[in-house]
C-alpha cells in the first residue's frame, strides 16, 4: 500500500470541551495559515465551538456527518476518497480534517464504526491528507476509546502527539479471522434458504419477494439485489461449491449472507480502492460494487467456509445511517 508523504491518521483522546479546542485548533490553524484545505466533519456543537475558536473563518469546508455517513460506512469512505480526488484536481497541497466519532449504542455499530476507522488507514494513505478523528472520554464507552487506539497510528491528548502502542494496520485489523458479532435478525427463521444455489435467476426472484412492501423504495430494492447477486457471482467464479445464501428481513433492515466452501479473498482491504479499479484482486469489483449498493458489507472465514455478510436498514423508503452519527 502506497503511503502519500503527507498522510496522517490520528485519534484525539479528551474528556472537555478545552481539551478538544486546545488539541485541535492549533492543528486546524496552522493548516489555515498555509492556506491548505480545512475541513469539519462534527456534529453540530462541536462544528460551533471549533468554527468560533478559528474566528468563524469562510475558508472552512463543513461536511456534515448526516451527509457523509447517511448510507453506512461503506459509502462514507467513497465519499472521503471522491472528495480528496477532487482536492488534488484542484491543486491541493494538504487537506486537514477533524472529525467526531460516534460509534453508535451497540455492539454492532461499534463493529462498523470500528471497520470504518481501520478503512481509512487505506482509503487516505495514497492521498496529502492530515485527519484527526475526536473521541470523547466522558460520552464514549471504553471499547470505543480503545477502538481508536487499534485503528489509528499515532494519539493526541493533552500531553502531545505520540504512536499507538496498539495500532493495528488494516491489513491485520480487517484480517478475515476477526468475525464480526452476528446480526440480531440471523436468530430467526430467514425468508430465503438455499443449500446448494443452482438457478441464480430464481434467487433474485425469490429476494424480492421477501423485501418487497418493507419500507425500501424500489431503486433501494434493486440495488440491494444486484448486490448479492455480485456476490453470488464471485462465490461461483472464484469459490468452491456448495454455494449457501440465507436471506432475513424485518421493518428495520435486511441482511443475507453467501457462503461457499472455498478460503475467500486474501486481502482484507479488497473492494476499497474502486478510483483504482485496475488494482483490484479477483472478484474486487465485484465487492467494491456491492459495497456501493449495500450499507453494511462484511466478510470472514469460519467453519461453514469463507462468508460474505451483506446488510441494508430501512427508514421511510430510504437507507438509513448504519452507524450513528451526529
Amino acid at each position: 500500500m502506497a503511503i502519500f508523504a503527507g498522510y496522517a491518521h490520528d485519534a484525539l483522546l479528551y474528556a472537555t470541551d478545552d481539551e478538544m479546542l486546545t488539541s485541535a485548533v492549533p492543528f486546524l490553524r496552522e493548516g489555515l495559515s498555509n492556506s491548505e484545505t480545512v475541513v469539519l466533519v462534527c456534529g453540530e456543537r462541536r462544528t460551533r465551538l471549533l468554527r468560533e475558536a478559528l474566528g468563524d473563518d469562510s475558508r472552512i469546508v463543513v461536511l456534515p456527518r448526516t451527509h457523509v455517513y447517511q448510507e453506512g460506512v461503506e459509502q462514507a469512505v467513497s465519499t472521503y476518497q471522491e472528495f480528496m480526488v477532487q482536492e488534488v484536481a484542484r491543486g491541493v497541497s494538504q487537506v486537514r480534517l477533524v472529525g467526531e466519532a460516534d460509534c453508535g449504542d451497540g455492539p454492532q455499530q461499534l463493529a462498523e464504526w470500528s471497520r470504518f476507522e481501520s478503512m481509512l488507514n487505506g482509503a487516505f494513505a495514497p492521498y496529502p491528507i492530515q485527519a484527526v478523528c475526536m473521541y470523547n472520554a466522558s460520552e464514549l464507552p471504553p471499547e470505543a476509546l480503545a477502538v481508536a487506539e487499534l485503528t489509528h497510528p499515532h494519539l493526541r491528548r493533552r500531553t502531545g502527539r505520540r504512536p499507538s502502542p496498539h495500532y493495528r494496520g488494516p491489513e491485520e485489523f480487517l484480517r478475515w479471522g476477526r468475525q464480526p458479532p452476528p446480526d440480531p435478525l440471523e436468530r430467526t427463521d430467514p425468508l430465503v434458504s438455499v443449500d446448494d444455489l443452482a438457478d441464480v435467476t430464481t434467487l433474485r426472484h425469490s429476494i424480492r419477494s421477501a423485501i418487497e412492501g418493507r419500507g425500501l423504495s424500489e431503486e433501494a430494492e434493486d440495488d440491494f439485489i444486484v448486490g448479492v447477486n455480485e456476490i453470488v457471482t464471485n462465490a461461483t467464479l472464484h469459490g468452491r461449491p456448495p454455494i449457501s445464501v440465507r436471506l432475513w428481513a424485518s421493518d428495520r433492515r435486511i441482511v443475507c449472507s453467501v457462503t461457499d466452501r472455498g478460503d475467500g479473498l486474501d486481502d482484507p482491504l479488497a473492494g476499497h480502492r474502486p478510483l483504482h479499479a485496475h488494482g483490484l484482486t479477483a472478484g474486487g469489483m465485484g465487492i467494491w460494487i456491492a459495497r456501493q449498493l449495500c450499507e453494511r458489507v462484511e466478510m470472514f472465514r469460519s467453519a461453514k467456509g469463507f462468508t460474505v455478510r451483506l446488510g441494508t436498514s430501512i427508514y421511510n423508503g430510504r437507507r438509513r445511517v448504519g452507524v450513528s452519527h451526529g
